[in-house]
């Protein structure tokens, strides 16, 4: 943030998946202008070093592009699916949202099991980006309570080669 401005504020909320059109209208997509790449330090066994790399050429990368999120039944019923969303305290303008996966037979990350939730999306419109908006709707995704005890959560990109955090 500039040398007096003040972030903006956020009120969190779950809503019901039948709003995936709204929760869609925050796009994610971004100009990827570095990558990181990963480097073993003794051979591995030291740990692993990430070194930031500029790109040559940037690229857009739009996650909506192969499937929005109205599309996402074809994975299966999300009734036991959670979502969250972003907006500022102020205009209640949407920012941002997560959504939770859990207990949905045939979603692949899941494991077949009962206990285990997946961070399916997370998305945080872009002027608000440069703050903790990602992080606030990350922790917030990881504590909200679902329908039943959740032992064990798991993040992804699912279906990329790579994952992209501008």
């Amino acid at each position: 943030m500039t040398a007096g401005k003040q972030a903006p504020r956020f009120r969190i909320a779950t809503q019901p998946m039948s709003s995936l059109a709204e929760y869609g209208s925050v796009p994610i997509r971004f100009t990827v202008t570095s990558v990181l790449d990963v480097q073993p330090i003794e051979n591995g066994l030291g740990g692993w070093r990430l070194i930031e790399r500029q790109l040559d050429v940037p690229y857009e990368k739009d996650y909506d592009k192969p499937e929005p999120p109205t599309r996402w039944a074809r994975h299966g019923d999300l009734a036991n699916w959670t979502m969250l969303a972003a907006h500022t305290k102020e205009g209640g303008e949407r920012v941002g949202g997560a959504v939770v996966a859990h207990r949905t037979p045939g979603v692949y990350m899941l494991e077949g099991r009962d206990d285990l939730a997946v961070l399916w999306d997370i998305r945080v419109s872009m002027w608000p980006r440069a703050g903790s908006m990602r992080a606030k709707v990350a922790n917030s995704a990881a504590s909200t309570p679902v329908r039943m005890p959740i032992f064990q959560t798991r993040s992804s990109c699912s279906g990329t080669s790579s994952c992209n955090c501008p």
